[in-house]
């Protein structure tokens, strides 16, 4: 199945922006609670503006970016202007959760809208940036609480019917 490759990350970013609700300080809120957001990192207080600034462009560029497979925690730092160790504590801080986590649910998002289109569970993993189809699983089922395998059946159905 031949794809444009702009067409799927342009589908996938509105995707992910939609689950997410358009706002960041929802997706964190949702993912952390009322936790107190302006904190210290690295010696140097951020405000709740500056914050949310800063994990709005990291978001932005691990939408962009998930499906590749190099794509580092320092990169990301880097191309919002922090240390990686900064970065690291930010976005805990503000979500309760570490990079890995964030990158493997953007990476299974972009796995589920590739499986609805009927493409294999194995392409599907290489192209959302998984090393391969065991570390997808997982992945897929701690968000979806479904093997990919059985929401690709599911996803083929639906397609049939309508």
């Amino acid at each position: 199945m031949k794809r444009n490759g702009n067409v799927g990350k342009t589908r996938f970013i509105i995707t992910i922006r939609e689950e997410v609700g358009g706002e960041v300080e929802k997706y964190f809120a949702r993912q952390c609670g009322a936790r107190e957001l302006s904190r210290a990192v690295s010696g140097v207080v951020l405000s709740r503006a500056r914050q949310f600034g800063l994990m709005r462009q990291a978001l932005a560029y691990i939408q962009e970016h998930c499906h590749r497979t190099t794509l580092r925690e320092t990169e990301v730092a880097h191309q919002v202007g922090m240390k990686s160790s900064s970065f690291s504590t930010l976005l805990h801080r503000l979500s309760g959760q570490q990079y890995r986590t964030h990158l493997s649910r953007f990476r299974a998002a972009h796995a589920r809208l590739l499986l609805r289109t009927g493409m294999k569970v194995r392409e599907a993993a290489r192209q959302s940036g998984f090393n391969y189809v065991g570390s997808l699983s997982p992945a897929f089922r701690r968000v979806y609480r479904i093997n990919p395998c059985k929401y690709r059946q599911n996803a083929l159905r639906h397609l049939a019917k309508g």
